[in-house]
């Protein structure tokens, strides 16, 4: 792992990041593997951005095998700042697509447009679910986690479905068949982390 820190914030950039960023590139002709992941980096900076407007500096910036992430700060602004954070790098991509629109790149502009749209998904792994679970928790205090988890378990049901049929109709899509099989694992790990926090919380009587 490669890292260094910048007046306490950290950069991190795992092996295996870097070997699955390579293999793209140069199995990859078409160039969509680089526009894809420029506009990944691009959605990063406006939540890292955003995350500096509301004077809340996250603690790290993350390069992994699932992608790139930033780690929020231990303390996290009100709801408003909380909800511009989450929402930054999707308009940052939305942006992004209407700016390359009207350059005539409409290939990069395309990639933007659907990185922006499949964050907007309301999964709990996504800036959607996390926007839906500001929202909810903010309007019904009581129901809103409850309704966010069932919400999240429907579409990556319905996800996971048309990811297995386009697999059948394609003659076996193995990236296909990874991320429904991502999704499910997402979802397994979310239930049970919650399960376990229940029971944590009702052991220590809080």
């Amino acid at each position: 792992m490669i890292r260094f820190v910048l007046r306490g914030f950290s950069v991190e950039i795992t092996f295996l990041f870097v070997v699955t960023v390579v293999f793209c590139l140069i199995s990859d002709q078409t160039g969509i593997a680089a526009m894809a992941l420029f506009a990944c980096f691009l959605h990063e900076c406006g939540h890292l951005l955003a995350f500096c407007l509301t004077g809340h500096m996250p603690r790290a910036l993350i390069f992994e095998l699932t992608g790139i992430r930033l780690v929020p700060p231990v303390s996290y602004p009100g709801f408003l700042g909380a909800l511009f954070i989450q929402s930054a790098g999707i308009l940052v991509n939305l942006t992004m697509a209407v700016l390359c629109r009207a350059l005539s790149q409409e290939t990069a502009a395309a990639v933007h447009l659907l990185l922006g749209l499949f964050n907007a998904l309301p999964l709990s792994t996504l800036d959607g679910g996390q926007i839906l679970l500001l929202l909810l928790t903010k309007w019904f205090p009581v129901k809103g986690a409850s309704v966010c988890t069932a919400v999240d378990g429907i579409c990556t049901a319905l996800l996971c479905v048309g990811c297995i049929l386009m697999f059948l109709n394609d003659r076996g899509n193995l990236t296909l068949l990874i991320f429904s099989g991502g999704l499910l694992s997402a979802l397994a790990g979310g239930i049970f982390g919650k399960r376990k926090h229940r029971r944590a919380k009702a052991h220590s009587g809080v």
